[in-house]
């Protein structure tokens, strides 16, 4: 018995997945997960690479993998790779299904054309029948099935299950069997069937001819009073008056002759009738004709109507889709605006804020006597002290004035913010107003779709 290891399998764009690579360790790999993780999408790969069908037996099961929609991917090569080792020899195996794909003579686009699948060992091309026939030599199907499918021997019927059984377990000879069960009573029947045996038949083939002789015997049987009936009615009966036979004879002649003169009767009225039904037959199909000009025509005219119809309410449908998307893009306008005015109200109450700061601060002046800076005593110099009232007057005027130019600085940026505010406000309002009226556009086409018959109607 050969020795088969599987090292790696990988899969491109089989059953839905789109790319998947599995190295088998030497002594066990398990592969496990939940319901629909791709547990029997491997098994069915392995399994189509070598065979071309999946677990459970089918060649027509689908390999290709689907978009969301449903639909398969289109111009993609569906790809089973995988290496095996046979006593210590190395199988690079690959199977391929993809699209064919042909541009045909006047013709823009490509169409699909079918099918096909393409085969290599060890990167060589092989044809079908040659890469079957080399997996064949590696692994027997029948085998693999049993070893890797435990429900496959239930399915199989008695006769294949015994056979199975018998090549496992071993079987006994029909003479070993007739060996057994003679005795001095049945020597001479189980004579017999030795001779048989020895003859080169089984007994299951000595069983089946004896039964089928068996058959042929009581269909025989059947058959024989229906043959004596026959034979009793071909037996030709014995004349006795010759002259009575030729007066019946001049009678049926005369029935003949009339028969004849029948015929030709009917024959001569049977071809007045067709020519007839020929007339008849040519004024329906002038009037099938012109029906089906009629029908024509109103179903062009219908159809003509059905696209008008169509483009009416397709334009009108595509006049809702527009406002909706004005609808939602003035929507976000109005949150940028909202965004926008909330900042400019942020900034007008840190400017509120900012102005009662200003507002209520004072001039601190600082309090005691001029001091000498050297001596750290009183200065009495009179012009000393005039200097020092003068700078300390200076500096009081210049606080007043910086204030003063600060306020009228806030207040200037306040009317600006508020005048910014109240342009948001007639923005946002503006805005609003406008998604008013999409919507009330949106309400008279939708009232328009009303008298248009649904899609799925039928005329």
């Amino acid at each position: 018995m050969k020795n088969v290891f599987l090292k790696t399998l990988k899969l491109y764009y089989f059953k839905g997945t789109k790319k998947r690579e599995i190295n088998f360790q030497d002594h066990q790999t398990d592969i496990a997960g939940p319901n629909g993780s791709g547990k029997t999408t491997i098994f069915d790969a392995f399994t189509w690479l070598l065979f071309g069908k999946d677990s459970h037996d089918r060649k027509d099961f689908n390999i290709k993998t689907l978009e969301s929609d449903g639909k398969s991917l289109e111009k993609i090569e569906h790809t089973v790779e995988g290496k095996l080792v046979v006593d210590g020899k190395d199988y690079d195996l690959k199977r391929v299904y993809k699209e064919n794909w042909v541009k045909a003579r006047g013709e823009l686009e490509p169409t699909l054309k079918g099918h096909e699948t393409l085969f290599y060992i060890n990167e060589v091309p092989r044809k079908a029948g040659e890469y079957q026939k080399e997996i064949d030599e590696l692994i027997d199907e029948s085998l693999f099935k049993l070893i890797t499918n435990p429900k496959y021997f239930a399915s199989l019927n008695w006769a294949k299950q015994r056979e199975i059984l018998f090549t496992m377990a071993g079987t006994v000879s029909d003479a070993e069997i007739l060996d057994k069960i003679a005795t001095n009573q049945n020597k001479t029947e189980i004579g017999s069937l030795t001779n048989i045996i020895n003859s080169g038949k089984s007994l299951e083939l000595f069983k089946i001819e004896i039964s089928s002789k068996k058959k042929k015997l009581k269909d025989d049987l059947k058959a024989i009073p229906t043959r004596v009936d026959e034979a009793e009615n071909a037996k030709p009966q014995i004349v006795s008056d010759f002259a009575d036979l030729e007066h019946q004879i001049s009678i049926l002649n005369t029935r003949v002759e009339n028969i004849d003169e029948a015929l030709e009767n009917a024959s001569k009225k049977f071809a007045k009738d067709f020519e007839d039904n020929n007339k008849i037959q040519q004024q329906i199909n002038d009037f099938k004709n012109q029906q089906n000009d009629l029908v024509f025509k109103a179903n062009s005219e219908r159809r003509n109507q059905d696209f008008e119809i169509k483009k009416e309410k397709q334009d009108i449908e595509n006049e809702i889709a527009t406002a909706k998307r004005e609808i939602a893009s003035l929507g976000n306008h109005i949150s940028f605006l909202e965004r926008e005015k909330a900042k400019t109200q942020e900034l007008i109450a840190s400017l509120r804020e900012k102005y009662s700061t200003v507002f209520n601060s004072q001039y601190e002046e600082k309090e005691g006597v001029l001091t000498c800076p050297v001596y750290n005593i009183v200065c009495d110099s009179p012009k000393a002290n005039e200097l020092h009232k003068n700078n300390s007057d200076k500096a009081r005027e210049t606080f007043n004035t910086k204030r003063v130019e600060e306020l009228g600085t806030i207040n200037t940026q306040g009317v600006q913010l508020k005048s910014d505010l109240e342009a948001h406000e007639i923005a946002i309002q503006n805005t609003k107003d406008s998604i008013g009226e999409y919507d009330n556009k949106i309400a008279d086409l939708q009232n328009k779709l009303i008298a248009y018959p649904k899609d799925d109607a039928k005329p």
